[in-house]
């Protein structure tokens, strides 16, 4: 039979008859008038419009059946088979099987009771999918869609008499599953309860395992695991890396969280895996995978003043090797693309961490400094350095709004860096008591520029005017500095102290963000693009745990923390949710459509009464 997703449309039905009435108006005579100039012409023998009759007729007709296709477009028909007739003693069975992780301990606990149903039964598994039989229910580690099993079910049910409905549900009744509002079955169904009789009340496993390097060849391991139970928990904690195991005992004290940690050596494979002996019911929760190489390197982008090569060639030489420089072994932090400002306009920087802009700011036009803005907004870095034309670079990022209003000058006298503030964060990387040759190069020429109350001075030079600025910009953050990275400028390149202080203004201004992905079992991979905006493709399986590399990104794919939660509702209150009428029956709900839908069918209908409209119109507009 056919069924309606949303059945309230229908009433709209009347529309159709919209056309007739235009039809039977556009047919009324109107009133005779006589004009003395005609009164000498013969009459027209026939009516001008009466051989176009039949077409009007037809037309009408077309127009008609046009409202009422629309109609039922937009009341989502679908076909649903439904048994013919039902006996006195015969009933409309459905059945809900939950399909979630903490269910895997319970599965054949059921069978006989499954076995015992009736064979027009129709199944739905909380995983969004109906099947055939009880025996293609497998409980999964992805999270179940219960709420739309329950919809499709009543849906169903709904085309039955109310005295003939029954609804099985199989479930622990977790509450991680159930807690949402669920939709009421149809007024009349007799709910069956199917729950264990002894459901798991003890719980602890993994929440999150977070990995940092301490050294050039050891990291630091931090596991963090919750016992959900009321009582303590003696466990042992398995750390499996490159092949190697370490074990430790574990007290799990009762409803709280704890923190163990390792200090391993850096592996080289980077999969890790951790352990929870013996496991209990929840099995799922007491395996973690992760990824033993610290987070995916972050995307960077130098931006370079191609025009002039000598210096951008120079630039590079310095500034791309300082931020890829690692010890030996060590995974990169960064990756560094290197770009001509004539090519930024064409750059996707949606998944760009920061961008370093070389002496490049006087090469670019009033709409790439805009999307630099906008970037900068919406959460990015953006680090700018003078070039060749430090002056009128400085005015265009004043003009574009990343730069501070006021007065720039270009100096040319040879100055330094002085005594770094005591509120920058740079100042406990160069102490006075750190000998550092950040205070012996020569600057030969930078900007002397006004700062506003929102910039914080980083580094000033030896007269005290500001060297390096940090303002915030929306979400994100600028850091500008007011003499350039090149021979003309100064010699900072040239000096230990560059390395770490580029790269202790990056990894603060990156700090907290990540670049891995994290999953749990049956989440959608998020999307990621490459700088010329195509999206970076991979096979990556989030229906089972697992480790992947999409890109430069690293993905990690676990079990649902929800799941492991051992919270259940009662089923006499899970009985009474299921019964409980007062939202309307399920009817009046707006619920999905089940079966085989009818859309294409009334869409294609739909586009053929409109190609038959306009054919028969084209006459009448002649």
């Amino acid at each position: 039979m056919i069924v309606f997703g949303h059945p309230g449309v229908l009433w709209l039905l009347p529309l159709a008859a919209v056309p007739v009435a235009l039809h039977l108006l556009s047919r009324l005579a109107p009133p005779a008038l006589r004009f003395p100039a005609v009164r000498f012409l013969r009459s027209s023998p026939m009516p001008l419009q009466g051989r176009r009759r039949w077409q009007d007729v037809l037309l009408m007709a077309v127009r008609t059946l046009l409202v009422a296709a629309a109609v039922l477009l937009a009341a989502a028909p679908h076909w649903q088979e439904l048994p013919q007739t039902l006996d006195a003693s015969e009933k409309a069975v459905a059945a809900v099987l939950d399909s979630s992780a903490s269910m895997a301990a319970y599965a054949e606990e059921f069978q006989e009771e499954l076995q015992k149903l009736p064979r027009n039964v129709r199944f739905w598994r909380t995983d969004g999918r109906e099947c055939a039989s009880w025996q293609d229910w497998r409980p999964g580690l992805t999270a179940p869609e219960s709420r739309m099993a329950l919809q499709a079910a009543s849906q169903w049910l709904a085309g039955f008499p109310s005295t003939h409905r029954v609804l099985h549900l199989f479930s622990d009744l977790q509450t991680a599953n159930w807690a949402d509002a669920l939709p009421s079955m149809p007024e009349g169904t007799e709910v069956v309860i199917h729950a264990p009789e002894n459901s798991v009340r003890e719980n602890c496993g993994f929440t999150g395992v977070r990995v940092e390097g301490i050294s050039e060849t050891e990291l630091r391991v931090q596991v963090h695991y919750h016992n959900w139970g009321d009582e303590a928990r003696n466990r042992e904690m398995v750390l499996l890396l490159d092949g190697r195991e370490w074990r430790q005992a574990v007290a799990c004290l009762p409803q709280a969280e704890g923190v163990r940690t390792w200090v391993v050596p850096v592996p080289q494979d980077g999969h890790g895996k951790v352990s929870m002996l013996p496991s209990d019911g929840f099995a799922f929760d007491d395996e973690r995978l992760f990824w033993a190489r610290g987070e995916s390197p972050h995307p960077v982008l130098a931006v370079f003043a191609g025009q002039d090569e000598a210096l951008a060639d120079e630039l590079e030489y310095f500034t791309v090797p300082a931020l890829m420089a690692e010890p030996d072994g060590a995974p990169p932090r960064y990756d560094v693309s290197v770009l001509d400002a004539m090519a930024l306009a064409f750059a996707d920087l949606s998944d760009v961490a920061a961008v370093y802009l070389l002496g490049a700011a006087d090469r670019l036009s009033s709409k790439e400094l805009a999307a630099l803005k906008t970037y900068v907004e919406q959460g990015g870095v953006l680090f700018a350095v003078p070039g060749a034309s430090p002056l009128a670079g400085w005015r265009s990022l004043q003009e574009a709004g990343l730069a501070p209003r006021g007065a720039a000058l270009l100096e040319k006298r040879p100055t330094g860096i002085g005594a770094v503030p005591s509120g920058s964060p740079l100042a406990g990387l160069f102490s006075g008591k750190t000998p550092a040759d950040l205070h012996f190069f020569a600057i030969r020429r930078h900007l002397n520029v006004a700062v506003d109350d929102v910039d914080a001075v980083l580094l000033k030079t030896l007269e005290g005017q500001p060297a390096l600025l940090q303002r915030r910009l929306g979400k994100g953050q600028l850091f500008l500095f007011t003499f350039g990275f090149h021979q003309q400028d100064s010699e900072l390149p040239l000096t230990k102290s560059f390395l770490p202080l580029l790269r202790e203004l990056s990894d603060q201004a990156l700090a907290g963000r990540t670049e891995s992905i994290r999953l749990a079992c049956g989440e959608a991979l998020p999307k990621r693009k490459e700088l010329s905006g195509e999206e970076l493709a991979g096979e990556v399986d989030t229906s089972q745990p697992g480790l992947f590399r999409l890109g430069r990104h690293l993905v990690e794919v676990n079990p649902p923390l929800a799941e492991s939660i051992p919270h259940y509702i009662p089923g006499d209150e899970m009985q009474r949710k299921l019964n409980d009428a007062k939202g309307g029956t399920a009817e009046n709900e707006l619920l999905p459509a089940t079966g085989r839908s009818l859309l294409s069918e009334c869409a294609l209908t739909l586009l053929a009464l409109l190609l038959a409209e306009a054919i028969l119109a084209l006459p009448s507009r002649r």
